[in-house]
């Protein structure tokens, strides 16, 4: 008996449907979900660990020469200016990025605090110290010789120079930590900026007013002046530990003071009859 023509091109529908065009669209539609799974991974990736680490060199760079230029000018008020300001511009243009550190002492102390991954930390430091070093060398092309470089001011003791960075490093980490990492304050750029204006005030007749072991680096290098270099490395860093303690255990807001506070820890909501269990924040 034949079938009828109509049935036949139901049947050969029908079949189209289950076993032709359905299974080949599905195919190629997970490739494309697969092939955009992979895509947005990579920009992940990039945006994660590679966009910080430019940003850093980049804001490096910029600023060492900025500071190498403005050093040569005789009144205090313009290096506290443009570092101040500087370092302002920085946070509020590639702070979303990297958190606009560009200070290996920064760094430091904000990893410890938790608002870095430790793994990124000393590719922080280095593309710091690369970018010292290449806004150090564009400087001494620009104003014809080495400059930048930071010394003990005339009258002043090693031990003098040391406390000086201690305390002003101090207050910039503090200014940091308590302002950018513990609150997200929008005006966070204006107490880092105002913290440096006026610590280069109080201290560059003294020290040089460093703060900033990544940006004592490059000059150093270029002008090869080694006098007293540790200090610009031990002073910041002993400043910075110590606004981290007094941050981490005395002032930052509960979840993340270590005194009468949660250190960091989120507390999950009470399960399984009111046992409470908590989990470290990412």
């Amino acid at each position: 008996m034949r079938v009828p023509r109509k049935v036949e091109c139901e049947n050969l529908l029908i079949t189209e449907l289950h076993y032709g065009p359905r299974d080949f669209g599905s195919t190629e539609s997970q490739t494309q979900e697969d092939e955009m799974t992979r895509r947005e991974t990579r920009f992940e990736k990039y945006e994660e660990y590679v966009m910080p680490l430019v940003a850093e060199f980049v804001g490096m760079l910029i600023f060492t020469f900025m500071h190498s230029m403005a050093a040569q000018s005789v009144p205090v008020i313009a290096s506290a200016i443009n570092d101040g300001f500087f370092v302002a511009i920085m946070v509020i243009t590639i702070g979303h990025i990297s958190g606009a550190h560009v200070n290996a002492a920064v760094t430091i102390a904000v990893t410890l605090a938790g608002g870095l991954r430790p793994i990124m930390a000393p590719l922080y430091i280095l593309v710091q110290l690369a970018g010292s070093l290449a806004g150090a060398g564009l400087a001494a092309v620009a104003h014809g010789s080495p400059t930048g470089f930071f010394a003990v001011g005339a009258g002043h003791t090693v031990g003098q120079a040391v406390l000086t960075e201690i305390m002003m490093s101090l207050l910039l980490v503090f200014a940091v930590l308590q302002s950018a990492v513990d609150l997200g304050s929008p005006i966070a750029a204006f107490a880092i900026g105002f913290a440096i204006v006026i610590d280069i005030f109080i201290g560059a007749r003294v020290s040089g007013a460093s703060m900033n072991p990544s940006l004592s680096f490059g000059p150093a290098i270029v002008g090869g002046q080694w006098a007293d270099y540790w200090v610009y490395w031990v002073g910041p860093i002993v400043g910075a530990l110590i606004a981290l303690v007094i941050h981490k255990f005395l002032l930052a807001s509960r979840k993340n003071r270590c005194l009468l506070g949660n250190c960091g820890v989120t507390p999950m909501k009470p399960q399984d009859g009111g046992e409470t269990s908590q989990q470290s924040p990412m």
